[in-house]
């Protein structure tokens, strides 16, 4: 099943909107943790929890060719 152009926008805003809640899941980590250690493991946490979440609402763009918002949160990542 191929994607018209309001499916494939509802699909990007829905993957924007993971990524706006790992942004804010990374603010609110950085200004409650004071330890480097537990800081660095809840980040990773919270950007590996928001790539599964991504990956479980992928858009088909053409008969076997898929698109997640994977790429998104790993430009966030080393950011």
């Amino acid at each position: 099943m191929e994607l018209n152009a309001d499916e494939v926008l509802l699909a990007y805003l829905r993957i924007l909107g993971v990524a706006a809640l790992v942004i804010y899941g990374y603010a609110w980590v950085e200004r409650a943790s004071k330890r480097r250690i537990t800081k660095g493991l809840l980040i990773g946490l919270l950007l590996g929890a928001g790539a599964v979440v991504s990956m479980h609402d992928p858009m088909e763009l053409l008969p076997g060719v898929f698109y997640d918002g994977r790429s998104i949160l790993l430009v966030l990542a080393p950011l």
